[in-house]
């Protein structure tokens, strides 16, 4: 018994200070959900005065093909009045796998109206590639409440 019990105090021991590192896999989930979630969340590139600076905004979350599909379609809608009063947030992030400098990850997403508060769920698949600078997007798929999709 005594046995035992040194040998439950020992394994006790040796797993309460054992603590649990970060595989590489682990840390690239973590970049991963930050860089999705700053690219939905962030809109600083509504402030960019011309295609170039729009692009080098826009570079820090996508690369190709993706990046000259987003600056195409992000330019006319900086350059011309808008009324466009919402914001998207995620709320919530699965990273479905990673494996040889690829990557798939699933957002849960919440657009609101800052007016009047309306909000619509929707979902967003993000395929990713690692490259020298980091993680980055090359391709998403948008899902909203209402309109067809997976």
């Amino acid at each position: 018994m005594k046995k035992y019990l040194l040998w439950l105090f020992i394994c006790t021991a040796v797993l309460w200070g054992a603590k649990e590192t970060p595989g590489p896999a682990t840390g690239d989930a973590c970049a991963i959900e930050a860089l999705v979630r700053a690219a939905v969340e962030d809109d600083s590139w509504w402030e960019a005065k011309n295609p170039l600076e729009l692009r080098a905004m826009l570079s820090r979350y996508y690369a190709e093909p993706l990046l000259d599909e987003v600056c195409e379609r992000a330019w006319p809608f900086l350059s011309a009045p808008t009324d466009w009063y919402t914001r998207t947030y995620v709320t919530q992030a699965v990273i479905r796998e990673i494996k040889d400098g690829e990557a798939k990850a699933e957002v849960t997403l919440k657009n609101e109206d800052i007016n009047t508060g309306e909000a619509r769920q929707g979902r967003g698949i993000f395929f990713l590639h690692k490259t020298a600078s980091g993680w980055k997007i090359i391709k998403a798929d948008f899902f909203w409440e209402g309109e067809e999709g997976p």
